[in-house]
């Protein structure tokens, strides 16, 4: 057996200071820059660009991390189904620049799928269903 076995614990699939960057930078946690992130930790930005290039070959599927913008325009197209001019108006923005936003999502591999659109229901469909056993 093995240690972890008998004491109950876990191996670790990141060290402590590759998960602190990675919280750092990631979207889905503070969403700082990378230079931000070093100056939180107290690195350089290139020993912080080191560990995020380690961290996605070693754990690819925590990869791509957005910036702010780039999840705020992802959040409006696949959530709420808004296009590039709606996105534009409500940035204060022109629908170029939401262009390049998705042009940037694109290249790092993110997919876009809007929300399925249906018709509200309405009383008169109930006649409409049809029950085949």
């Amino acid at each position: 057996m093995t240690t972890g076995a008998i004491t109950g614990m876990t191996k670790r699939l990141m060290t402590i200071q590759e998960e602190a960057v990675y919280r750092l930078v990631s979207h889905d946690f503070a969403g700082l820059s990378q230079i931000e992130a070093a100056e939180c930790a107290g690195l350089s930005q290139s020993q912080v660009s080191r560990i995020l290039k380690k961290i996605e070959k070693e754990h690819p599927s925590l990869f791509p991390i957005l910036n702010a913008r780039q999840k705020y325009v992802y959040k409006q197209i696949v959530k709420h189904g808004k296009t590039h001019k709606e996105i534009a108006v409500m940035m204060g923005t022109s629908i170029r620049t939401i262009e390049r936003v998705v042009g940037q999502l694109r290249k790092k591999g993110v997919s876009f799928s809007s929300p399925v659109k249906s018709v509200p229901y309405k009383p008169w469909m109930d006649g409409e269903v049809k029950n085949v056993y």
